[in-house]
């Protein structure tokens, strides 16, 4: 039964080839729009004791600075947390021409450390060089699985590792609906349009709608012992489940 969390390894699965999918998508529009596409990291502070909110407030703090500089367009970022319990934010971003040191100077004073890292991006490069287009789509998206359990301790609510800013190619959610339907296609089903509700099974066999739109798996609500426990199955089985709104 999927449970939705970052945390979770099963639903983790999931979510890291959908934002593989998004990161893909992304990358493809700039290189044919012709924009320079870099993948940049900026570590935590000094202390080594920054929590996911720092981060992102350190980042916003950054991304600001670098657009109101033209550095900075589109990106799409990932966390990532290090063996030693530091956090680390993996940007992939389009934009001017941005030299390491300048951005180690703006990075520090935003709350990061000053230790950074950019590359420029290929997207026509042999799949296992590292600044290859293939391979930092599946790097970027391999932090998603990394420690959800460690990074989920390291934030009192919900976060999710990766982010994209609005203008990025691809939504988590486009990507999510992409591979639905090559899914059914690959079955020979015709994708369902909907309107679709995610819901969680509850440990008493009842549906609980969680919000948000996505492909076809419907379950009627019911309070029937044997149809619960046919729910229980079916959701297992599906790995996550929805119902007509």
């Amino acid at each position: 039964m999927a449970c939705g969390s970052w945390a979770c390894p099963t639903c983790a699965r999931k979510k890291k080839a959908i934002a593989k999918r998004a990161i893909e998508i992304g990358q493809t529009q700039a290189f044919a729009n012709k924009q320079r596409v870099r993948f940049m990291t900026l570590t935590d502070d000094a202390s080594g004791e920054m929590r996911v909110p720092d981060l992102y407030s350190a980042w916003n703090r950054l991304r600001l600075n670098l657009k109101r500089q033209g550095y900075l367009d589109q990106y799409a970022a990932a966390i990532e947390l290090q063996e030693r319990g530091a956090l680390h934010l993996h940007v992939l971003a389009t934009g001017t021409y941005l030299p390491v040191r300048k951005l180690s100077q703006l990075a520090d004073r935003a709350g990061f450390g000053p230790v950074v890292d950019i590359r420029a991006v290929k997207g026509d490069g042999d799949e296992d060089a590292k600044n290859s287009a293939a391979y930092v789509a599946k790097e970027l998206a391999g932090y998603v699985m990394k420690d959800g359990k460690g990074l989920a301790e390291k934030t009192a609510v919900r976060r999710r590792p990766v982010r994209f800013s609005r203008d990025w190619g691809c939504s988590l959610g486009k990507a999510a609906e992409i591979i639905a339907a090559e899914i059914a296609e690959e079955k020979g089903q015709e994708a369902d349009p909907g309107p679709w509700e995610v819901v969680s099974v509850a440990p008493d066999g009842t549906l609980v709608r969680k919000g948000g739109k996505g492909g076809p798996q419907a379950i009627a609500p019911t309070n029937k012992p044997d149809e619960r426990a046919a729910h229980k199955a079916q959701a297992s089985e599906a790995g996550e489940v929805r119902m007509a709104a």
